[in-house]
């Protein structure tokens, strides 16, 4: 049986609300070298730390270890742009990750104002929503769909190379 997403009035259900919008909606302010200088609670909760534990920590501390160059790029790119976007995964305090969408909204004062979208369910559903679609759910072996998927790739592959 599937429940509805929207009530008699148009509304989302609380069924939709729970799959269909993000766990958590955080800001954060940081300064021009990368350090924050204030976050909600929010953000706290997402990544695991008490929101003035936050205060005067790196940016780049809550990327993973190889995103660091992001982190970097991010705050390089906010100096000439009034605003950037981005989709990467944060590292919590546990050591976890948390799938995120990031906007980032340059300041007067030189500071940067993000605003982070914990995407980490929706991410998970989309992949069940994958496998679903591609993998037998006894075997886990793929299925005919992922076969004539591939064989279509295959084949604009060869037309686009001639061979």
């Amino acid at each position: 049986m599937q429940l509805p997403m929207f009530d008699l009035k148009g509304q989302p259900t609380s069924h939709a609300m729970r799959y269909v919008l993000p766990r958590y909606y955080s800001v954060e302010w940081f300064d021009k070298n990368g350090y924050i200088v204030d976050a909600n609670d929010s953000v706290g909760l997402m990544l695991g730390y008490d929101k003035n534990e936050l205060k005067g920590q790196p940016v780049r501390k809550f990327f993973p270890k190889g995103d660091f160059n992001l982190s970097q790029d991010v705050i390089n790119r906010l100096s000439t742009n009034s605003m950037r976007e981005t989709q990467t995964t944060l590292v919590t305090r546990s050591g976890g990750q948390v799938y995120a969408d990031l906007k980032f909204v340059l300041l007067p004062a030189e500071r940067t104002m993000c605003f982070c979208i914990d995407m980490t369910e929706k991410k998970k559903a989309e992949e069940q929503i994958h496998n679903l679609a591609y993998f037998d759910p006894l075997t886990g072996l793929p299925n005919r769909r992922l076969l004539i998927d591939r064989i279509q790739q295959a084949l604009i592959r060869c037309r686009r190379t001639k061979k």
